[in-house]
C-alpha cells in the first residue's frame, strides 16, 4: 500500500475516534449536570422556596410601580437598596387593601435575604445585618411593633382538635370501614395524628414506608417539616402501632384492599365500580391539590360542629404533641413522635386549660375582692390617748405578731 495513502487512513481513523470520545464525553457531561441539577434542587424545602419567589415577586412588582427599574441581581448600591426596602416594608399591604399580620412582614424581609444572598453583586449580604441595613433594622422594627400595638402581632398558625372533636370524627358513620371512600377517609385521619402528619405532607407517602411484624405495624417517616434528613439527619422515624389495635386494623385493611400490583404511592382513588367489581380502589394516586383539602372533606362529610377554619388548618402533629402535652408524656418522647428537634419547639404545644385558666385569674380575684376578704378583726383607729404608759387596758398590740415592721410613733 501507498505510504501516504496509509497515513491517510491512520489519521482518518483517528479523527473518527477522536469525535467519538467527544461526543462520549459531551453525553457524560450533560448526564453529570442533569444529576448535579436534581439533588440541588432535592435539597431544597418547597415550602421556602414557595415563599421565596411569592415575596421577591411582590418586592418586584413595588419596585416596577415606583419606577425602580434595575434588576435586584445587578443593584450593587447598598443605600439604594436600602431605601428601597424601607418604602416598601412601611407600605406593604394585602391584595385586598388590610394589614399584614406582624410575623408577615418579618417573613417578607428574610425570603427577600435569602433571595439576595444567592442572586445579588454585594458581597456578604445580610439585611439583618444592623451594621449594613441600619434604617431597615430600625424600621422593620417599628412597622413589627406598630402591628402588634394594633393586634396584628398574633400568629394563627396550623391548629390542633381536642379529644371530643377527634372522636366526633372517628365515630361518624361516614368514617366506617364498610366502604372504600369512607376507609379512605378514615385511614388519612388516622394516619395524620398517629404519626403526628402536617396535611402537605401525606401526599409523600410511600407504601414501602409500611411494614408488619410481630410487634405490629411499623412506618418509617423519613422526611418531615421539622426532620429534613440529608447533611445532618441521619435516620428515620419508626413508629409502632400495636397488632391488638383498632387503628392497626383500620389501616391493615386499607393495604389489602389495594390492587396487587399498583404504584408506589400511598393513597390511591376510590373506585366508584367497587360493588359490582370488588375493586376498592384504583391504581391511580390522588392528586396533590384533592389529598391536600382531605380533612375539609372530612368536615363537609362529618358535619360535626368544627369551624371551616379549624378544618382548614389542622395539623396532626399539633394535634399529636398537644395532646401527648395535656397528658403529661415526657417531652424527649414527643420529640420522637414528632420528629421536632428541640424541646423548645415540643413546649410550644403546651395549652393552659380553662380550668387552669379559672384558677389562675380567681386566686388573683381572690386578693382584690373586698367581698372575699373582709377583715377578721376591724381596723382600730390609733389616737395619742390611746397610747398611756399608766393605762391598765389591754395593749392594742395584745397577742400580735409582726416581722420587719417599723412603727414610728410620737406622743404629744
Amino acid at each position: 500500500m501507498d505510504k501516504k495513502k496509509s497515513n491517510s487512513l491512520t489519521f482518518e481513523s483517528a479523527l473518527i475516534l477522536l469525535n467519538e470520545h467527544k461526543v462520549a464525553d459531551k453525553d457524560f457531561q450533560e448526564d453529570v449536570k442533569q444529576k448535579v441539577d436534581y439533588f440541588r434542587e432535592k435539597s431544597k424545602v418547597l415550602n421556602t422556596e414557595r415563599s421565596t419567589k411569592n415575596w421577591i415577586k411582590k418586592f418586584n412588582d413595588f419596585r416596577k410601580a415606583y419606577g425602580y427599574l434595575i434588576p435586584l441581581s445587578e443593584l450593587s448600591d447598598i443605600k439604594q437598596l436600602e431605601k428601597e426596602l424601607v418604602e416598601y416594608i412601611s407600605i406593604m399591604k394585602k391584595n385586598d387593601g388590610k394589614e399584614y399580620k406582624a410575623n408577615s412582614i418579618k417573613q417578607a424581609v428574610d425570603a427577600i435575604d435569602r433571595y439576595l444572598r444567592i442572586h445579588s453583586p454585594i458581597s456578604h449580604i445580610n439585611l439583618h445585618d444592623k451594621y449594613m441595613f441600619p434604617d431597615l433594622i430600625n424600621v422593620l422594627h417599628g412597622r413589627m411593633q406598630d402591628l402588634q400595638e394594633r393586634g396584628l402581632g398574633e400568629v394563627t398558625g396550623s391548629l390542633a382538635l381536642n379529644t371530643e372533636q377527634v372522636q366526633q370524627i372517628l365515630q361518624h358513620p361516614r368514617m366506617n370501614c364498610e366502604e372504600p371512600e369512607n376507609l379512605l377517609y378514615r385511614v388519612f385521619f388516622l394516619i395524620s395524628i398517629l404519626f403526628a402528619m402536617r396535611g402537605g405532607e401525606h401526599y409523600n407517602i410511600k407504601i414501602d414506608q409500611f411494614k408488619f411484624d410481630n410487634c405490629g405495624l411499623k412506618f418509617s417517616r423519613y422526611t418531615s417539616k421539622n426532620n429534613q434528613r440529608g447533611l445532618h439527619n441521619g435516620s428515620a422515624h419508626i413508629i409502632t402501632i400495636p397488632a391488638d389495635s383498632g387503628s392497626y386494623s383500620d389501616i391493615k385493611l386499607y393495604l389489602s384492599k389495594r390492587p396487587i400490583y399498583e404504584e408506589s404511592s400511598f393513597y390511591l382513588q376510590p373506585n366508584s365500580n367497587w360493588l359490582a367489581t370488588s375493586i376498592w380502589y384504583k391504581s391511580n394516586h390522588i392528586g396533590k391539590n384533592k389529598l391536600s383539602k382531605f380533612m375539609q372533606d372530612i368536615g363537609r362529610q362529618t358535619q360535626i360542629d368544627i369551624s371551616f377554619d379549624v378544618l382548614s388548618n389542622h395539623s396532626g402533629r399539633k394535634t399529636a404533641a398537644q395532646y401527648l402535652q395535656d397528658n403529661n408524656v415526657p417531652e424527649q418522647a414527643i420529640m420522637e413522635l414528632t420528629g421536632h428537634k428541640s424541646v423548645e419547639g415540643v413546649r410550644a404545644y403546651k395549652k393552659i386549660n380553662e380550668e387552669q385558666k379559672s384558677f389562675t385569674i380567681n386566686t388573683l380575684i381572690n386578693i382584690t375582692d373586698n367581698t372575699k376578704n373582709q377583715l377578721k378583726y376591724p381596723l382600730q383607729e390609733i389616737s395619742p390617748n390611746s397610747i398611756d404608759n399608766n393605762s391598765s387596758r389591754t395593749p392594742i398590740f395584745n397577742n400580735c405578731t409582726f416581722s420587719n415592721v417599723t412603727f414610728n410613733i410620737q406622743k404629744q
